[in-house]
């Protein structure tokens, strides 16, 4: 047998069908912010730790997740074809660090799973086994001490505000699967951001763009995508080019542009609401369609390099953002940043890192809603 979509979501439809528990265990959830709260979505139980550190944003087991297994015993040992590559499902990790992705990405804050620490068996001793499994899994945080690249992340947060979370296992098989595979990459993009804020971009945009692929099949010409994501440039060409000049200038990179027509859309379509605390107009990331499609247009732009030319992001888009008396500035400041031998204008770096992850969490959140079916909010309302 083989299980055709996200595990957490199957296990959690298994214990909905009662399928038997098969057995339990717990891991530790480490994160730098500080917990309040409770939340319990059977199968799987966030249990609140005393935990304690001498440094501020020190990382710590706060959390314990208990999860509670409804596999099969052919789900347990599946059997496997040799004949061929089968990956469409990984992401690298077990029902634990599926779960705690999606607390990452409905908290806004870092948060990991460790290896396994106590396992509950079917007769066996009520108050569980400890053991020690896959502990070199557990995670480390990497930052500087004096100054955070996301400043938002490590705060006081309640497990209650996941309430969002009892909605997964009536997500459709396909939708559970985008979702995970997204959060997955956002939660890897906060725990590295501190120490490499060039990658975090990269996995940040692909968070997007594992979704915004696959929920979006409009096709566009060539000259179409040039004129909506770089509409000065097609008056250039239109100016200065005839037709057959054109269409050998833009062919090439119709592909290019489609994708990102498709990443700077879905934004677009789920592009939340601005923060409530925001700083002065002169470092405000303008909050309108025009000015987020040419920032997030850009922000594709530089994944691309970073990808297939080997540049880094800016350097000032990645770096701890200035802060006044009433919040953090959501674009880099000053009329230009030249630093390790490069320069960038201001016009060139139209947004900051820690402002592109308040619009990446609120979109996937945004989607999340959209998929949920309309049933579950009829029960949950009713």
């Amino acid at each position: 047998m083989s299980i055709n979509g996200q595990i957490s979501h199957y296990n959690w439809n298994n214990a909905i069908k009662g399928i038997p528990l098969c057995r339990a265990y717990e891991v530790p959830l480490f994160t730098d912010s500080s917990i309040i709260g409770l939340s319990d979505y059977y199968p799987y139980v966030f249990i609140k730790t005393i935990a304690h550190s001498y440094k501020p944003r020190e990382i710590k087991p706060a959390i314990i997740l208990r999860v509670y297994s409804h596999l099969t015993q052919d789900d347990n040992n599946p059997s496997y074809q040799c004949e061929k590559s089968s990956y469409d499902l990984y992401h690298g990790g077990w029902i634990n660090d599926e779960i705690a992705a999606l607390m990452s990405l409905l908290l806004g804050i870092r948060l990991k799973s460790g290896g396994v620490t106590r396992e509950f068996e079917n007769n066996g001793d009520p108050k569980g086994r400890p053991i020690f499994i896959n502990a070199n899994s557990d995670p480390i945080f990497i930052y500087d001490t004096q100054k955070m690249i996301l400043p938002k992340t490590s705060r006081e947060c309640n497990l209650a505000d996941s309430h969002r979370m009892s909605s997964f296992p009536n997500l459709a098989e396909k939708d559970a699967v985008l979702l995970i595979k997204a959060a997955r990459l956002y939660q890897e993009a906060l725990w590295i951001a501190e120490s490499d804020p060039s990658n975090a971009w990269i996995m940040l945009v692909s968070s997007i763009e594992s979704i915004s692929g696959e929920c979006n099949n409009e096709k566009y010409s060539s000259r179409d995508l040039i004129k909506d994501i770089l509409p000065e440039f097609e008056k250039s060409l239109t100016k200065h080019c005839n037709q057959e000049a054109i269409n050998e200038i833009i062919a090439p990179l119709g592909v290019f542009f489609g994708s990102t027509r498709k990443f700077v859309n879905f934004i677009l379509e789920f592009f939340p609401d601005p923060p409530k605390d925001r700083p002065p107009e002169w470092c405000q990331l303008l909050w309108t369609e025009e000015e987020v499609k040419l920032a997030m247009s850009q922000v594709y732009n530089y994944r691309s390099k970073a990808l297939h030319g080997g540049i880094p992001f800016p350097a000032p888009m990645c770096e701890s953002p200035y802060r006044d008396k009433k919040s953090y500035a959501e674009v880099p400041i000053g009329l230009a940043t030249h630093t390790k031998g490069a320069t960038w204008v201001k016009g060139d770096t139209k947004i900051l890192l820690h402002t592109f992850e308040y619009i990446v969490r609120n979109v996937l959140i945004n989607w999340w809603d959209s998929i949920i079916p309309e049933s579950f909010h009829e029960i949950t309302t009713s």
